[in-house]
């Protein structure tokens, strides 16, 4: 016959189980919630890795034919030839800049040209728009 033990929660053994029960629980618990915290840290991050990869895939391409497009319009306009401006919409993507001397001296000075004033035609106009040559970023 087994003998049934009194349980007296105030009694030193049963309090020291308790307590070590207790701590066990809270510390299995802390472990996972770092777990999870570790393991959503590392999600978020292979999210944002991800996006990086896509925005890099996704949009290189796409600024690559926006610059070469730049560069063919760049070209025209410094050799007087009429502008291959798929739209006037295509003026907005040129970017209006504030006047960068450098940017615009080095442009220059890569064509052969000296000073602004003896680039070929400063102004033209793209349907009822005239445009200032050195208001945009054309590289």
């Amino acid at each position: 016959m087994t003998q049934l033990r009194f349980f007296d929660p105030k009694h030193p053994n049963e309090v020291k189980k308790m307590n070590a029960r207790r701590n066990l629980v809270l510390e299995l618990n802390r472990h996972n919630e770092l777990l999870n915290t570790q393991k959503i840290q590392k999600s978020i991050q292979d999210r944002k890795h991800k996006a990086r990869l896509s925005f890099s895939r996704k949009k290189l391409h796409r600024l690559k034919k926006m610059r070469a497009h730049k560069k063919q319009v760049l070209h025209q306009f410094l050799h007087g030839m009429p502008l291959s401006l798929n739209s006037e919409h295509d003026l907005i993507k040129l970017k209006p800049l504030n006047y960068n001397p450098h940017f615009f001296q080095s442009l220059l000075t890569k064509k052969t040209l000296q000073t602004q004033e003896e680039a070929p035609a400063t102004i033209q106009k793209i349907g009822n728009m005239p445009i200032k040559f050195w208001e945009y970023n054309l590289l």
